[in-house]
């Protein structure tokens, strides 16, 4: 059975995580993009010998969300239920669960995603963070890294939404730093003890354009959720 919605029309994020960190005191840099996703399906493949595991989270016809550029000439690309189920609007993450803690409720993982419009461009990244039991059987996962990238060598360099909205990918770099952020309850309350299919999952993230020399990953109070309601 799927598991019930994480938060009913959501699309932030119940905890903050701080995953990209002012090093300079006067150098700043802007978050110029976002995406969030409700219904994605998770499943955990569990490899009992070396007791790590594999996490999986896709689109469904189920499942909606948006990538959102945020400030000068921005705008929303649009998913509705339905749109992102496959090829060509499909959604994916896959993170590993390493060093599992089933008493403490923590794990470390590290993983990569990608997200596709309706013509072919791909918003893609690599990252690594940590897992963590946070009550009632629901599990956090916060990760960040510094290669997310909007790729258009097979679309058009407009980023649009299947069902509606559109915006350039063009942001004057190659790289962004990015971070992501799940959110999904376990259908056994044993922190990842066992396998599991068909759990409903509520991702997030942001992407930044650096200020060479002022950034650096890390973990001060830079909330994925609190960036997307004030878009």
């Amino acid at each position: 059975m799927r598991t019930p919605h994480v938060f009913e029309g959501g699309l932030c994020a119940a905890s903050a995580i701080g995953m990209l960190a002012v090093a300079g005191s006067t150098a700043s840099a802007d978050v110029v993009a976002s995406f969030g996703f409700t219904e994605l399906n998770a499943n955990f493949d569990l490899d009992g010998m070396t007791g790590e595991g594999m996490f999986t989270a896709v689109g469904t016809l189920d499942s909606s969300g948006d990538v959102t550029r945020l400030g000068g000439m921005g705008g929303t690309a649009l998913y509705n239920p339905g749109s992102v189920d496959g090829a060509p609007t499909s959604v994916l993450f896959e993170i590993s669960v390493v060093n599992i803690d089933s008493v403490a409720k923590t794990a470390q993982g590290s993983g990569t995603f990608s997200i596709s419009d309706a013509d072919g461009d791909v918003l893609m990244g690599s990252f690594s963070g940590d897992w963590s039991g946070v009550g009632f059987g629901f599990t956090f996962y916060g990760g960040s890294g510094v290669d997310f990238e909007f790729d258009s060598s097979a679309g058009d360099g407009t980023w649009d939404g299947p069902s509606g909205g559109s915006f350039s990918t063009d942001f004057g770099v190659e790289q962004l730093i990015g971070a992501v952020s799940l959110l999904f309850q376990q259908p056994s309350t044993e922190f990842f003890s066992a396998s599991f299919m068909d759990s409903s999952v509520q991702a997030d993230g942001i992407m930044i354009i650096p200020a060479p020399g002022a950034l650096a990953l890390g973990g001060i109070g830079l909330s994925i959720a609190g960036v997307r309601r004030r878009r």
